[in-house]
């Protein structure tokens, strides 16, 4: 496993050093992800830390990499500090290790604990802790059990993924959905508890203290340029959305690196830039649509909007279109309605 670590640690840096998009650009934000990337020797890290060296990166760059509690160590999160990596985010998923054993998970409640103490003492001060509610046999008491755990810990940015069971997986044959009124109410009580702690919501899935919203998340949303790296990387980069193979044999070959790359027409823009920007609490501005694409967004939009509006799934206040309460519980459905035929 080790030798293939290396070859792919060894494609990926290839691929950072002649990526043609980063040279001149201005990297606000860097994501090590896609899995988790803390299994990789702290060498294999500093491979890529110093690979993106050679470009223009700001001096407030948010650098996130995400971990499993059980892979980070001591040394690994004082290199991680040392390359500048300033922002962690963690699978937390739950805090009952029933369930944890449920999921495959390889880490305990305990071992998330320690993970904490360890980058508190690294230095880390920008933490993020994932949640996954609607899981086959968790309770009320289970779900709030978790979110306090994530709260309690050092932590100031939470995301909170209700699970889907999709057909042909393991679970799909196994477990039975999560009662719907259930999959609600553990997602109205992660909004109210959180808030009541200081998180603030400002995404259909996340929440962060003042200051601590997710740079590299909010880029996606608003649709801004990011450049995806490795297998199965996905980039958008002046309205053209690509993507990097999948099979590690090719990719480590430096062959098929991008493909289904796709020119976004105006129309398929402008459905982006609805149904993402509808995922944000604050909602889309009106006045930014017409910025954007010199029309009214009524002009575009009217039916749909009326339609949610009267049914109370969207709601307008002065510029900012936004969905309501029920329209999260109905996002798929309401966003569905912005794309563009």
């Amino acid at each position: 496993m080790g030798h293939h670590f290396d070859a792919y640690i060894d494609a990926l840096v290839k691929e950072i050093c002649t990526c043609p998009e980063l040279n001149g650009a201005d990297i606000s934000t860097i994501f090590i992800g896609g899995g988790t990337p803390s299994v990789l020797d702290l060498a294999h890290i500093e491979k890529i830390m110093s690979a993106l060296s050679r470009y223009k990166i700001a001096t407030d760059v948010e650098i996130t990499i995400e971990a499993n509690p059980n892979s980070l160590t001591k040394t690994k999160l004082c290199g991680y500090r040392t390359l500048g990596i300033n922002r962690l985010s963690i699978g937390l998923q739950a805090y009952q290790d029933n369930l944890l054993n449920l999921m495959g998970r390889p880490h305990t409640a305990s071992d998330f604990l320690t993970c904490i103490d360890h980058a508190t003492a690294a230095g880390f001060s920008n933490i993020s802790a994932d949640l996954i509610f609607a899981l086959p046999g968790q309770s009320l008491a289970d779900w709030e059990e978790s979110l306090l755990a994530a709260v309690s810990a050092n932590t100031n940015h939470i995301s909170c993924y209700g699970l889907i069971i999709e057909e042909g997986t393991p679970f799909f044959d196994t477990y039975e959905p999560i009662d719907d009124d259930i999959d609600r109410r553990m997602y109205y009580m992660a909004m109210e508890l959180l808030d009541l702690h200081g998180f603030s919501q400002y995404e259909i899935s996340n929440f962060a203290k003042n200051g601590f919203k997710s740079r590299h998340n909010l880029a996606y949303w608003e649709r801004k340029n990011y450049i995806g790296l490795g297998l199965s990387a996905h980039s958008l980069y002046n309205n053209t959305r690509f993507e990097n193979t999948a099979d590690l044999a090719s990719y480590i070959e430096g062959r098929h690196h991008r493909q289904s790359i796709i020119k976004l027409s105006s129309k398929d823009i402008m459905s982006e830039f609805m149904f993402l920007g509808l995922r944000m609490t604050e909602g889309i501005s009106i006045s930014g649509f017409f910025k954007e694409f010199g029309v009214n967004i009524h002009e575009v939009y009217k039916d749909v909007t009326d339609k949610n509006v009267a049914d109370k799934l969207l709601e307008i206040n002065n510029d900012m279109i936004k969905l309501t309460r029920i329209g999260v519980d109905l996002s798929n459905v309401v966003l569905s309605e912005f794309l563009i035929d």
